[in-house]
């Protein structure tokens, strides 16, 4: 995962989820934590406001990658 690939929230408890769909969003940006794991800023548009949020990577799938 990088910073402008096409993402989604995996299956799971997610706040987003409980009220709706799983968001798809664009990654904005990256940060790698202590432990080697990587957090990303995603962006999204979920019931008409835009939404940002740091996800950790297991929590997310490429939906499409671009280079």
């Amino acid at each position: 995962m990088k910073v402008g690939d096409l993402v989604k929230v995996k299956d799971g408890d997610h706040r987003i989820q409980k009220d709706g769909p799983f968001p798809v969003g664009v990654i904005t940006d990256a940060l790698e934590d202590d432990t080697g794991f990587y957090h990303f800023e995603v962006v999204y548009t979920f019931l008409g406001s835009q939404e940002r949020e740091w996800l950790a990577d297991l929590q997310l799938e490429v939906v499409e990658s671009y280079d």
